[in-house]
Protein backbone atom coordinates (compact mmCIF):
# COMPACT_ATOMS: atom_id res chain seq x y z
CA UNK A 1 0.00 0.00 0.00
CA UNK A 2 2.83 2.42 0.89
CA UNK A 3 4.64 1.88 -2.42
CA UNK A 4 1.44 2.48 -4.38
CA UNK A 5 0.71 5.72 -2.49
CA UNK A 6 4.31 6.90 -2.65
CA UNK A 7 4.40 6.44 -6.42
CA UNK A 8 1.33 8.46 -7.30
CA UNK A 9 0.55 12.15 -7.11
CA UNK A 10 -2.40 13.87 -5.50
CA UNK A 11 -2.64 11.68 -2.40
CA UNK A 12 -1.80 12.05 1.27
CA UNK A 13 1.89 11.27 0.78
CA UNK A 14 2.11 13.72 -2.10
CA UNK A 15 0.66 16.43 0.15
CA UNK A 16 3.04 15.38 2.92
CA UNK A 17 6.06 15.66 0.62
CA UNK A 18 5.00 19.19 -0.31
CA UNK A 19 4.75 20.13 3.36
CA UNK A 20 8.13 18.54 4.09
CA UNK A 21 10.06 20.40 1.37
CA UNK A 22 8.44 23.64 2.55
CA UNK A 23 9.73 23.05 6.10
CA UNK A 24 12.30 25.64 7.13
CA UNK A 25 14.77 23.06 8.47
CA UNK A 26 14.55 21.00 5.29
CA UNK A 27 15.20 24.06 3.13
CA UNK A 28 18.13 25.12 5.32
CA UNK A 29 19.76 21.70 5.50
CA UNK A 30 19.30 20.58 1.90
CA UNK A 31 20.17 23.71 -0.08
CA UNK A 32 23.79 22.58 -0.26
CA UNK A 33 25.98 19.73 0.93
CA UNK A 34 25.46 15.97 0.91
CA UNK A 35 21.97 14.74 1.74
CA UNK A 36 20.79 11.17 2.35
CA UNK A 37 17.16 10.07 2.02
CA UNK A 38 16.69 6.80 3.95
CA UNK A 39 13.83 4.60 2.77
CA UNK A 40 13.46 6.75 -0.35
CA UNK A 41 10.94 4.49 -2.10
CA UNK A 42 10.35 5.67 -5.68
CA UNK A 43 12.39 8.81 -5.03
CA UNK A 44 9.75 11.52 -5.06
CA UNK A 45 11.01 13.42 -2.02
CA UNK A 46 14.67 13.04 -2.99
CA UNK A 47 13.86 14.38 -6.46
CA UNK A 48 11.99 17.37 -5.02
CA UNK A 49 14.99 18.15 -2.81
CA UNK A 50 17.43 17.83 -5.72
CA UNK A 51 15.30 20.04 -7.94
CA UNK A 52 15.04 22.64 -5.18
CA UNK A 53 18.73 23.55 -5.35
CA UNK A 54 21.57 23.16 -7.85
CA UNK A 55 24.15 23.10 -5.04
CA UNK A 56 23.27 19.87 -3.24
CA UNK A 57 24.24 16.25 -3.77
CA UNK A 58 21.40 13.87 -2.87
CA UNK A 59 21.54 10.12 -2.35
CA UNK A 60 18.51 7.91 -1.80
CA UNK A 61 18.75 4.44 -0.30
CA UNK A 62 16.04 1.78 -0.21
CA UNK A 63 15.94 -1.98 0.44
CA UNK A 64 13.76 -2.57 -2.64
CA UNK A 65 15.59 -2.98 -5.99
CA UNK A 66 12.35 -2.12 -7.79
CA UNK A 67 12.05 1.20 -5.95
CA UNK A 68 15.71 2.03 -6.63
CA UNK A 69 15.17 1.32 -10.34
CA UNK A 70 12.09 3.55 -10.51
CA UNK A 71 13.82 6.34 -8.60
CA UNK A 72 16.94 6.21 -10.78
CA UNK A 73 14.81 6.48 -13.90
CA UNK A 74 13.08 9.56 -12.49
CA UNK A 75 16.44 11.19 -11.80
CA UNK A 76 17.57 10.58 -15.38
CA UNK A 77 14.31 11.87 -16.84
CA UNK A 78 14.51 15.00 -14.69
CA UNK A 79 18.10 15.67 -15.80
CA UNK A 80 19.56 15.63 -12.29
CA UNK A 81 21.22 12.18 -12.28
CA UNK A 82 24.64 13.84 -11.92
CA UNK A 83 23.79 14.84 -8.32
CA UNK A 84 20.84 12.59 -7.45
CA UNK A 85 21.83 8.97 -6.94
CA UNK A 86 19.95 5.94 -5.67
CA UNK A 87 21.37 2.85 -4.07
CA UNK A 88 20.01 -0.40 -2.69
CA UNK A 89 20.69 -0.70 1.02
CA UNK A 90 19.44 -1.49 4.50
CA UNK A 91 18.93 1.10 7.24
CA UNK A 92 20.40 -1.41 9.69
CA UNK A 93 23.69 -1.35 7.77
CA UNK A 94 23.87 1.76 5.62
CA UNK A 95 26.39 1.31 2.78
CA UNK A 96 28.31 4.53 3.47
CA UNK A 97 31.38 5.51 5.50
CA UNK A 98 30.94 7.26 8.85
CA UNK A 99 30.43 11.01 8.68
CA UNK A 100 29.51 11.05 4.99
CA UNK A 101 26.42 13.26 5.05
CA UNK A 102 25.56 16.79 6.15
CA UNK A 103 21.89 15.87 6.50
CA UNK A 104 19.81 12.70 6.66
CA UNK A 105 16.09 12.70 5.89
CA UNK A 106 13.54 9.93 6.12
CA UNK A 107 9.85 10.18 5.33
CA UNK A 108 7.19 7.65 6.30
CA UNK A 109 9.54 4.72 6.70
CA UNK A 110 10.62 4.79 10.35
CA UNK A 111 7.64 2.67 11.42
CA UNK A 112 8.93 -0.08 9.11
CA UNK A 113 12.49 -0.14 10.48
CA UNK A 114 12.97 -3.62 12.01
CA UNK A 115 15.32 -2.48 14.79
CA UNK A 116 14.93 1.16 15.74
CA UNK A 117 17.94 1.18 18.07
CA UNK A 118 20.28 -0.10 15.34
CA UNK A 119 18.69 2.14 12.69
CA UNK A 120 19.04 5.30 14.77
CA UNK A 121 22.67 4.44 15.50
CA UNK A 122 23.31 3.94 11.78
CA UNK A 123 21.69 7.27 10.87
CA UNK A 124 23.90 9.01 13.42
CA UNK A 125 26.99 7.13 12.23
CA UNK A 126 26.72 8.37 8.63
CA UNK A 127 26.07 11.96 9.77
CA UNK A 128 28.97 14.35 10.16
CA UNK A 129 29.41 16.04 13.54
CA UNK A 130 26.86 18.89 13.84
CA UNK A 131 24.92 17.38 10.97
CA UNK A 132 21.18 16.86 11.39
CA UNK A 133 18.69 14.10 10.79
CA UNK A 134 15.04 14.94 10.07
CA UNK A 135 12.65 12.03 10.46
CA UNK A 136 9.08 12.44 9.25
CA UNK A 137 6.11 10.11 9.59
CA UNK A 138 2.56 10.05 10.88
CA UNK A 139 2.04 11.21 14.48
CA UNK A 140 0.91 8.91 17.28
CA UNK A 141 -2.63 10.13 16.59
CA UNK A 142 -4.43 12.59 14.32
CA UNK A 143 -6.87 15.02 15.91
CA UNK A 144 -10.43 14.96 14.60
CA UNK A 145 -10.21 18.45 13.08
CA UNK A 146 -6.90 17.71 11.35
CA UNK A 147 -8.28 14.44 10.00
CA UNK A 148 -11.36 16.20 8.59
CA UNK A 149 -9.15 18.78 6.88
CA UNK A 150 -6.91 16.07 5.47
CA UNK A 151 -9.90 14.12 4.17
CA UNK A 152 -11.24 17.26 2.46
CA UNK A 153 -7.87 17.77 0.75
CA UNK A 154 -6.98 14.24 -0.38
CA UNK A 155 -10.17 12.18 -0.08
CA UNK A 156 -11.40 9.51 2.31
CA UNK A 157 -9.12 6.68 1.12
CA UNK A 158 -5.87 8.61 1.44
CA UNK A 159 -6.86 10.14 4.76
CA UNK A 160 -7.65 6.65 6.05
CA UNK A 161 -4.28 5.41 4.79
CA UNK A 162 -2.52 8.10 6.82
CA UNK A 163 -4.63 7.34 9.87
CA UNK A 164 -3.71 3.65 9.59
CA UNK A 165 0.00 4.50 9.79
CA UNK A 166 -0.54 6.22 13.14
CA UNK A 167 -1.22 2.82 14.70
CA UNK A 168 2.34 1.75 13.93
CA UNK A 169 3.91 5.11 14.70
CA UNK A 170 2.78 5.48 18.31
CA UNK A 171 5.15 2.78 19.55
CA UNK A 172 7.81 3.82 17.02
CA UNK A 173 8.12 7.40 18.28
CA UNK A 174 8.16 6.20 21.89
CA UNK A 175 11.01 3.78 21.18
CA UNK A 176 13.02 6.36 19.22
CA UNK A 177 12.60 8.87 22.06
CA UNK A 178 13.85 6.28 24.54
CA UNK A 179 16.89 5.48 22.40
CA UNK A 180 17.85 9.15 21.95
CA UNK A 181 17.53 9.82 25.66
CA UNK A 182 19.85 6.88 26.36
CA UNK A 183 22.46 8.36 23.99
CA UNK A 184 22.46 11.51 26.11
CA UNK A 185 24.62 14.54 25.33
CA UNK A 186 25.85 13.11 22.03
CA UNK A 187 22.65 14.43 20.40
CA UNK A 188 20.11 17.21 20.71
CA UNK A 189 16.61 16.42 19.52
CA UNK A 190 13.15 17.93 19.36
CA UNK A 191 9.79 16.94 17.93
CA UNK A 192 6.91 18.85 16.41
CA UNK A 193 3.77 18.20 14.36
CA UNK A 194 3.22 19.74 10.92
CA UNK A 195 -0.30 20.39 9.63
CA UNK A 196 -1.72 17.94 12.15
CA UNK A 197 -0.73 14.79 10.26
CA UNK A 198 3.07 14.82 9.95
CA UNK A 199 5.34 14.21 12.94
CA UNK A 200 8.81 15.71 12.60
CA UNK A 201 11.77 14.64 14.70
CA UNK A 202 14.96 16.73 14.45
CA UNK A 203 18.22 15.21 15.67
CA UNK A 204 21.55 17.07 15.74
CA UNK A 205 24.73 15.03 16.18
CA UNK A 206 26.94 16.86 18.67
CA UNK A 207 29.97 14.55 18.93
CA UNK A 208 31.49 11.70 16.86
Amino acid sequence: MYERNASRSGGALSLAYEKIVEDADVRRLTTSGKVLDVGCGPGRLALMIAEGSAKNDVTGVDYSPAMVSIASKKAREAGVADRLHFKEGDVLSLPFPSGTFDAVISSFSVHEWPSLEVAIDEVLRVLRVHGAALLFSAPASIAKEAYSQLKAQVGRFDALFMKMITGSCKATWKEIDSRLKSIGEKVNFSSTCISGFIQKLSIVKEVP
